[in-house]
């Protein structure tokens, strides 16, 4: 970016100086640009041409404005001078005020008196416009002061009016009196009537004057359509309060009577309440039935007899103690609590045998209750199941058996695959443990599921090694303690060859001593490679150039060379833009003399001329200047008026020869004391 400013700005130089005459301390721009008044600095000229003001949007982007300084306010399309330190406007001749109350003084004035018995308005006398205010009275406007005031003319207060006190003076004669709103809208006293009375200042109406219409009662009306008879009484209706006559008078009394099993305890009702009766206390074991015994007759509280049983329907001992009998049930039975069975083993598990007799076999099926253990085939189980070996090694058993067989194992096919397998500890116990063919990376290859990988299922490194060397590591970035900023442990890392964790950087490799990453074609031949050098990066391209583009440690870039001097240091040709030229480099010679003038190295002096051109060469030492190239000279010292430095080429390897105009009268001297020329070449 740096050389592509530095070839416009040589440009625009180029330019300046094939086409604009250099002046000292002045400048003319437009028609007959030669031809410059000598008592302006700054003179345009054109019959066609105008000046263009700076355009400014907001003058607060201006910092530190100065006075003196003319804009064009885009926001009102208005000029603007700053002057005391105040961007003032400037405003067209028909807009301006020339002149007040017909005084064309070119100094105007207004000023405002208080005076309380004056007459309200202005008096002008030599450009100073006084305004008389005086205090408002009967006749005449001005101020509301703090005394007294009376006023005159109907006002009005459309926000209300808030006073201390309030006095009507056109209403003397009668002290007792309201205040209230005339037909005119207007507050006025009003006299009380006859229904109405003041005494000490409190406002009485009299009872005995019908005063009252209710209308309504909680917002429902009071409707009589005929006029209320005695005993009527104010009814709703639902929607409205009416007369009407009280309902007629019904049941006075209720009564309750019931047989000795109740106990009525409230007989009687005869206005509003509740019968109630209980329930009287009977002897425990008795039911709610009818007689025993004989016909029909009214229930009543008594023990239950087995009549009352349903025939062949329970099982009965008649006794509190165990009694020899048989019974033989037929169908389904339930039994609500508990079956002892007496004679049997405690922890044997009963089986039937033979004959449907209920057997117990301790040895080969017991149930440790204490301990909540399964035996078979043992007595003494010590785990939640144990099963002993075979009773015999006898055929169909043998001492490679252990007691437990699953059948039909060859036809049964799993609905999906497991990872677990059982397996046997040291101690004979049955474990679930992992299956190797799912949890283990095969060599053989494994079967494509997406359960199998090569990695690890929580926070651990996943590290790969050759000959015990780390090839590469799998593991989380750094937290915000270990990078000493952000908190990258999110993220995952692929650590080559060793490397370090460095923030959440996906990829990190180590260098091989210099070498970092080498890139192949598709047959695998080397093209390219990255190395470290001095900290620095080197592109290469593989058996044919180092240094394609070398990243300098301290922030320098280097095309072709691995000692940038600059931000960007192109060691060969460059070209800037789609159309632009291939440029072989930019030279600057700093701080020279002029060689020779005219051909003498003996002369120091452009002589003055109207007819004639000086010849001064320059020589430059150091780079190769070659002929052809495009030449700017800068010459560190003001040029006199009419010294014009009018072409400049390399005439010759690191020869710049420049061609000069003096009309200024006398010869002029390039030598001395701060005369010195940079001169810049393009090639």
């Amino acid at each position: 970016m740096k050389l592509q400013g530095l070839i416009k700005v040589c440009a625009a130089m180029l330019f300046c100086l094939g086409t604009q005459q250099l002046t000292a301390q002045q400048l003319k721009l437009g028609t007959n640009p030669s031809l410059i008044k000598q008592s302006a600095l700054l003179e345009l000229e054109s019959k066609k041409q105008a000046l263009l003001l700076t355009r400014i949007a907001d003058t607060n982007q201006i910092v530190t404005p100065v006075n003196g300084m003319i804009i064009y306010l885009e926001s009102d399309n208005t000029f603007r001078v700053r002057a005391n330190n105040y961007w003032t406007k400037l405003i067209a001749d028909g807009a301006a005020i020339k002149s007040i109350n017909n005084d064309f003084s070119p100094s105007q004035e207004i000023k405002a008196t208080y005076t309380p018995g004056g007459t309200f308005g202005f008096a002008t006398a030599g450009g100073i416009h006084n305004l008389t205010i005086p205090d408002a009275s009967l006749t005449a406007p001005g101020f509301v002061n703090y005394s007294a005031q009376s006023f005159k003319g109907l006002k009005n207060f459309t926000e209300g009016l808030q006073t201390y006190s309030l006095r009507v003076t056109n209403d003397v004669s009668t002290p007792i009196k309201i205040l209230g709103k005339d037909a005119s809208g207007d507050v006025a006293s009003m006299t009380i009537d006859n229904n109405l009375s003041i005494t000490s200042g409190q406002l009485a109406v009299k009872n005995t004057i019908k005063l009252w219409n209710a209308n309504k009662i909680a917002d429902y009306d009071v409707l009589f359509g005929t006029a209320p008879v005695n005993n009527d009484v104010l009814t709703f209706n639902g929607t409205q309060w009416i007369a009407k006559a009280a309902a007629a008078s019904g049941v006075t009394s209720v009564g309750l009577s019931l047989p000795s099993l109740f106990n009525v305890t409230t007989p009687t009702v005869t206005t509003s309440g509740t019968l109630t009766a209980t329930l009287n206390t009977q002897n425990a074991n008795l039911v709610f039935a009818g007689p025993a015994t004989g016909g029909a007759a009214v229930p009543a509280f008594r023990a239950l007899t087995i009549a009352d049983l349903p025939v062949n329907a329970f099982i009965q001992n008649t006794t509190t103690t165990q009694a020899s009998s048989n019974f033989d049930i037929s169908g389904s039975g339930v039994i609500g609590t508990t079956l002892t069975v007496k004679g049997l083993t405690p922890g044997s598990i009963p089986y039937v045998g033979t004959g449907d007799v209920i057997s117990e076999n301790n040895g080969q099926l017991f149930w440790d209750a204490t301990k909540s253990l399964l035996g078979v085939g043992t007595g003494a189980p010590v785990n939640k199941v144990e099963i002993s070996g075979p009773p015999t090694t006898a055929a169909p058993f043998s001492a490679n058996t252990s007691g437990l067989r699953l059948t039909n194992l060859a036809t049964a096919t799993p609905a999906a695959a497991t990872s677990k397998v059982l397996s046997i500890n040291s101690t004979g116990d049955v474990i679930l443990t992992d299956n190797p063919a799912t949890t283990n990376w095969l060599t053989g290859g494994n079967v494509a599921t997406a359960t199998q990988f090569l990695g690890t299922t929580n926070a651990v490194d996943m590290v790969v090694k050759y000959n015990n060397k780390e090839l590469f590591k799998g593991t989380r970035g750094q937290t915000a303690a270990e990078s000493g900023g952000g908190d990258f442990s999110a993220y995952t890392l692929t650590l080559f060859n060793g490397a370090q964790k460095f923030n959440g950087h996906p990829v990190i490799i180590r260098a091989n001593g210099n070498d970092v990453l080498a890139f192949e074609d598709a047959a695998g031949v080397p093209r390219w490679h990255w190395n470290m050098l001095g900290n620095g990066l080197n592109f290469v391209e593989t058996n044919v150039q180092d240094y394609r583009l070398f990243l300098q440690n301290g922030g320098n870039v280097g095309v072709g060379t691995n000692t940038p001097a600059a931000l960007l240091d192109v060691n060969g040709t460059a070209k800037l833009g789609a159309t632009g030229t291939v440029l072989n480099g930019v030279y600057r010679a700093s701080n020279i003399n002029c060689f020779s003038i005219n051909g003498s190295t003996a002369t120091t002096s452009v002589p003055s001329s109207a007819t004639a051109t000086a010849t001064v060469i320059f020589n430059i030492t150091g780079p190769t200047v070659a002929l052809g190239g495009n030449v700017i000279i800068n010459p560190r010292f003001d040029f006199p008026f009419n010294l014009r430095l009018i072409s400049s080429r390399v005439s010759a390897d690191n020869t710049v020869t420049a061609i000069f105009v003096n009309t200024t009268g006398s010869a002029f001297s390039l030598s001395g004391t701060g005369k010195r020329f940079d001169i810049t070449v393009i090639q």
